[in-house]
């Protein structure tokens, strides 16, 4: 790959590339809050919600693929290229990375505002819906409570993306050197919240329980 990347002059593939990974990274900061809007849907509006979310997951699934262009549009013009990575890494450790983008705009910038104003969000409505759920375990049965439960984890459980990729574009604005060791450990941020995420639905949803004994109890004739 270092080979490679020293052979190639700066061109759209390599942009191409880089703009994959931060197109996906722009998608995934909207599920959580969608996720959040959609379970407090039912509480507000019990009667009609069936119609209010399948309108908005019709709705919002298009845009959170295009709401990424809004950021990505400066990348089109701009030339991918390879460089060194900086920190103490030996001589041929790379990344790619882009250059002359429209504007001079700067990806970190709208990462980095990105991750506030959606953690911001996606924490506002998940503390409103525990407020409301709180309410509510009084007169609501016990298997709706570990369910409701379930998903509030489950919710929860997907903030940390935002964790990780705010504490990467922070050092790669603040301290570029250090964020070169932050790459590494970056991918491995993400597969936890792509694995706990499942996993804690798996194991603390009561649906999962009731398949489980079902299948754990012997056959009666």
């Amino acid at each position: 790959m270092t080979a490679w990347c020293a052979n190639q002059k700066p061109n759209h593939f390599l942009k191409v590339l880089f703009m994959f990974s931060v197109y996906f990274n722009y998608t995934a900061m909207l599920f959580p809050f969608l996720l959040s809007m959609l379970r407090l849907i039912p509480l507000y509006k019990p009667f009609n919600h069936d119609k209010l979310c399948a309108r908005i997951v019709r709705i919002s699934t298009p845009l959170i693929f295009i709401y990424p262009f809004l950021f990505c549009f400066p990348l089109v013009v701009a030339l991918g290229e390879c460089r060194q990575l900086q920190g103490s890494y030996q001589f041929g450790a790379i990344y790619i990375y882009y250059d002359r983008s429209l504007f001079n705009l700067k990806q970190a910038i709208t990462l980095f505002l990105n991750v506030i104003f959606w953690f911001l969000v996606s924490t506002v409505t998940n503390g409103i819906l525990y407020a409301k759920l709180r309410k509510l375990r009084k007169t609501t049965s016990v298997k709706l409570q570990r369910a409701e439960l379930s998903l509030t984890f489950l919710t929860f459980s997907m903030l940390s993306a935002y964790i990780t990729n705010l504490a990467f574009v922070v050092f790669f604005i603040f301290w570029p050197a250090t964020s070169a060791y932050l790459v590494a450990l970056r991918p491995y941020g993400n597969d936890c919240d792509f694995v706990l995420v499942p996993w804690l639905f798996y194991f603390t949803h009561p649906i999962f329980k009731q398949n489980r004994q079902s299948r754990a109890s012997p056959a009666t004739f």
